[in-house]
């Protein structure tokens, strides 16, 4: 699996790119359910659109985070390894 994973956080960026990728699909799907309720403007697309990625982008935040607050407390201590 080292092989694969050429830093310490490409899993987290993987997990990330994951998370907003199923999070966009998702809006899309919903997007065209109610194709007749939506309105088709340009600026509302973008704006809904980087409004959704910023919440997904904050939501993959507290997803991954829990996996690294022992690594987080031990450098706060002083201690750098990252063994634990």
């Amino acid at each position: 699996m080292s092989k694969y994973i050429k830093n310490r956080f490409a899993l987290v960026t993987l997990l990330i790119v994951i998370f907003i990728a199923i999070s966009f699909t998702s809006r899309i799907i919903l997007l065209f359910a109610d194709f007749d309720q939506v309105d088709f403007g340009i600026f509302v697309l973008i704006k809904l659109f980087l409004v959704g990625l910023i919440y997904d982008f904050v939501a993959a935040m507290y997803f991954v985070a829990p996996r690294y607050k022992n690594r987080i407390n031990h450098i706060k201590k002083g201690s750098h390894s990252l063994t634990t």
